[in-house]
């Protein structure tokens, strides 16, 4: 394969001097050919049988169905993820971290970064064996071979990535500098009839506890990432890319294209039913209106939250008959304490460390501290 590859490039670099250009530009499209090249013939000669059959079987597999696409945003906090217990669900990246807070498991998965992706192979690994679909590129438009780090799995669909445009015949797919485009492009071919996002906030602000790798390339240095539902999410040593302007604008523009492509070729209606999202181009929605759970099924879905040993009606019990906390800090140490609004969505970042905070639910979060949690739940919340 190499002796092929090479004698391509070759034959490439002597029509370019037989033809008199050089410079800057004729390097980086020499390069930029001779990568598409190489990861197209390595491609063939190593594609995954199984999963190019799954990909035609999993072809409009979803239709008349709906499935609500995750971002990562600090809006999530503000969100009853619990009520989608029962939903088609695609998360990406560390939602992992939200795992302890929820009762349920997202029914895909999608990683595509290749920073972020060999910095959490060991958790994307963990990750990939709890969903029903994982989604990642085989080889990266970069040229990063995703198959040596993460592991082949039935269940995991290996994606052809290219640097632009949006693709309805998987398993290509065009980049966009978010997870997210790809995930529109997945989600339109599985054949869902309807998409709602909810965490794609773009409310990004510059992460200033952060060492410079390359370019935009970064490694936090403190658990304090703002741009996400956890500050452990890019925490401690996490690389990751700074969300400069350039890079914003380029996904908001990502978006514009992918709302126009999906509404020109495909019955698919899109959905921003996030609070508080700068994505303008889906019509939206508020998410509270898209279910129909009356007040003991949503408690029973809040409860599950928590725990399945919790009583519903001791959780509510509890709710009713404690007052949200008015005058609080960041070094309170009960074991167990209510607070509501803006107030608990402020305190989710400054707590997380020491408590697991549930809800919202009729506007009140729930925090039960992490050391006696088994104590609490067992004797406040259950029968």
């Amino acid at each position: 394969m190499a002796s092929i590859i090479v004698r391509g490039y070759k034959l490439l670099d002597k029509h370019i001097k037989e033809i008199g250009i050089g410079g800057t530009f004729i390097k980086l499209f020499k390069q930029k050919t001779f990568n598409h090249v190489k990861k197209s013939v390595t491609r063939e000669l190593t594609m995954n049988k199984r999963s190019l059959r799954n990909w035609k079987t999993l072809k409009g597999k979803y239709a008349g169905k709906r499935a609500f696409l995750l971002g990562n945003g600090p809006s999530l906090n503000k969100t009853a993820l619990y009520l989608l217990k029962n939903e088609y669900t695609i998360c990406f990246n560390r939602f992992n971290i939200m795992f302890e807070r929820l009762s349920w498991k997202p029914t895909f998965y999608m990683n595509i970064d290749p920073l972020v992706a060999q910095d959490m192979a060991n958790e994307i690994n963990e990750i990939t064996p709890q969903v029903k679909i994982a989604f990642f590129p085989d080889i990266h438009t970069n040229m990063l071979d995703f198959r040596k780090f993460i592991k082949d799995r039935e269940n995991v669909q290996w994606m052809f990535p290219q640097y632009k445009g949006f693709y309805f015949d998987l398993p290509r797919v065009g980049l966009g500098g978010t997870v997210a485009f790809p995930a529109l492009q997945v989600l339109t071919y599985l054949g869902f009839s309807e998409i709602y996002l909810i965490g794609v906030d773009m409310n990004y602000q510059i992460h200033k506890t952060v060492k410079d790798i390359a370019g935009t390339d970064v490694a936090s240095t403190k658990d304090d990432d703002p741009n996400h539902f956890d500050p452990r999410y890019f925490g401690t040593g996490r690389k990751y890319h700074q969300p400069v302007p350039q890079i914003v604008n380029n996904i908001m523009n990502s978006f514009e294209f992918a709302a126009d492509k999906i509404k020109q070729n495909t019955i698919t209606k899109v959905y921003n039913a996030g609070i508080g999202s700068k994505v303008e181009c889906f019509d939206k929605v508020k998410f509270e209106n898209l279910f129909n759970f009356n007040e003991e099924e949503i408690y029973r879905l809040f409860s599950l939250s928590i725990s399945n040993k919790c009583s519903p009606e001791k959780v509510k019990d509890y709710l009713t008959a404690n007052q949200p906390e008015v005058e609080i800090n960041a070094d309170i140490a009960k074991e167990i304490f209510i607070l509501e609004g803006e107030t608990a969505i402020s305190f989710i970042p400054k707590l997380v460390m020491r408590y697991l905070p549930y809800g919202p639910i009729e506007g009140k979060h729930l925090f039960i501290r992490r050391d006696v949690w088994d104590k609490v739940v067992r004797e406040k919340l259950t029968n």
